[in-house]
């Protein structure tokens, strides 16, 4: 599993036209590993991430930290 920090969002864009610019970095890899992006917190940034077909986010954008019953109750929500 790869995570990126979107504290920096230069450095995101960066490491973008990096993997972009050098297909050869995922020529070994039968399958890429999934990207969790962390620190979304506004819609333009969950956009851009959805571009660059990135699965996994986390962040204010989606909730303020919670407790695991909290977290237990989100998640059994989502379900229905």
């Amino acid at each position: 599993m790869l995570e990126i920090a979107l504290s920096n969002t230069d450095r995101l864009m960066h490491l973008v036209e990096v993997l972009e610019g050098e297909p050869e970095l995922a020529n070994g890899l039968t399958t890429p590993p999934p990207v969790v992006a962390e620190g979304v917190e506004t819609h333009q940034q969950l956009l851009q991430l959805k571009a660059l077909r990135c699965e996994y986010a986390q962040g204010f954008f989606f909730s303020k930290p919670v407790d695991s019953e909290a977290a237990s109750a989100l998640i059994k929500q989502s379900l229905l």
